[in-house]
């Protein structure tokens, strides 16, 4: 087969030609699952595609030129020697490639193949330094980009020459520590990592893609409560939210936070609060792994921030409203089309001083309980100076002996049933005259 076209202008109507006859040796001989090894410079053989992704490859970025023999599309090697010499052994699917392949599509990746891809002889020119010595005349178009945005203005009338914003948007008020004169120094300091390009990026793997819709898809074998989705507050969510429900792709998040001393012992005037969220689409096994987890922000200061919390989680709050009514356009790379997707915060994780700070309701006084509310009555020890809890009797069923047993408790019977389940509605109402 004559290969001069190889020399020939991309825009050539002899280059265009060579390039279809090679496309139908290769898929006649070489093809798995109507996909072939692509030769062009930036996939060197390292990616697979369908014909027309080779195709589009081979028009934007030359034939290699020294890949005279087809071996890699199924062309026997002639017994002389040739000045290049590629293996024939199988490609072994790189799970690192397939992972920046599928989130970056056949353009948008630089994967970089294996030393041992390409041999060559004599001085022959590697493919791969061709693709890498094309891509160093990259026009920087990006960085300049970044430069340009690093140099605009927060807002109107900002004049600092350090283009930082001196006061809160929102209160108006000095965001700089009035103790410190010589240098400044933030009142307060939050670490925040936008979730938006986090959640779509657990789609740009169709492993991971398929993995997230595990909630919907495993079946519940034993009616065990072995993940929040066998609950009966998922499923009332469900019921109550079915457009939400329909889409098994949107995210179902959990938030978990707990404060300590970095330093430890060394000192105990500092505290850090690292906010994870944690997708519960995934299985047991895999939501509870470590490398499930989200950081989402990381909340530094000399002490707790106790109540102030609220104002540290406005950033995750606002993002989480957005992803909740708008949703985000989102590329699933399992089955190769975009949806719209949304995401909820459905659970907390926490102990009882920290679910105090992220619900606010009151954990230090006689009403601390948050199942209980208001319908309960406090006991106080004064000699402690603690508070007791001895409502425990109402939780159980009306004929039990321990109702009427006044010795063996704080001398009294108990005739009270369980407190009332609040709904959210509930809530919202004692909460509208709460001044904030």
């Amino acid at each position: 087969m004559d290969r001069t076209w190889i020399e020939k202008p991309r825009t050539s109507k002899e280059y265009q030609e060579g390039i279809n006859g090679f496309l139908d040796f290769a898929f006649a001989r070489a093809a798995i699952s109507d996909r072939i090894c692509c030769p062009c410079p930036r996939c060197a053989f390292g990616k697979w595609h369908k014909r027309d992704t080779v195709q589009d490859h081979l028009l934007l970025k030359p034939f290699p030129k020294n890949y005279l023999v087809w071996n890699r599309h199924g062309e026997i090697q002639p017994a002389e020697s040739s000045s290049i010499e590629v293996q024939a052994t199988p490609y072994q699917e790189n799970p690192l490639n397939t992972l920046i392949n599928d989130a970056f599509g056949h353009h948008g990746d630089e994967g970089i193949t294996g030393v041992n891809d390409v041999v060559i002889d004599n001085g022959g020119e590697d493919i791969a330094d061709e693709r890498l010595h094309e891509a160093s005349f990259d026009d920087g178009s990006e960085f300049n980009e970044f430069v340009r945005d690093g140099n605009e203005k927060l807002h109107e009338g900002n004049d600092n020459p350090d283009n930082i914003q001196d006061t809160c948007k929102y209160c108006g008020i000095s965001r700089w520590s009035p103790k410190k004169k010589k240098k400044k120094q933030a009142v307060k300091v939050l670490r925040y990592f936008p979730l938006k390009p986090r959640l779509k990026r657990l789609y740009m793997s169709s492993k991971t893609a398929e993995h997230m819709q595990w909630h919907n898809s495993a079946p519940a074998r034993d009616g065990l409560l072995r993940h929040p989705r066998d609950g009966q507050a998922c499923k009332d969510f469900n019921a109550t939210h079915t457009l939400f429900a329909e889409e098994p792709r949107n995210v179902r998040l959990g938030l978990a936070t707990d404060g300590f001393n970095p330093f430890g012992a060394l000192s105990s005037t500092n505290s850090v609060w690292p906010v994870f969220l944690i997708p519960y689409n995934l299985s047991p096994w895999m939501c509870m792994n470590h490398t499930s987890f989200i950081l989402s922000m990381i909340i530094l200061g000399k002490k707790s921030s106790g109540n102030n919390i609220d104002v540290y989680l406005q950033p995750l709050i606002d993002e989480l409203k957005d992803l909740w009514n708008d949703g985000v356009e989102t590329f699933d790379s399992s089955s190769e089309n975009t949806f719209r997707m949304h995401a909820v915060l459905m659970w907390t994780i926490s102990d009882f001083p920290g679910l105090g700070m992220l619900s606010g309701w009151n954990t230090h006084t006689g009403f601390a309980c948050p199942t209980c509310n208001f319908d309960f009555y406090p006991c106080y020890l004064r000699h402690s100076s603690k508070w007791c809890f001895m409502g425990h009797r109402r939780f159980l069923g009306r004929n039990h002996k321990f109702r009427l047993n006044c010795v063996r408790f704080d001398e009294s019977t108990e005739e009270r049933g369980p407190p009332k389940k609040l709904s959210g509605v509930d809530i919202l109402e004692q909460e509208q005259d709460v001044e904030t």
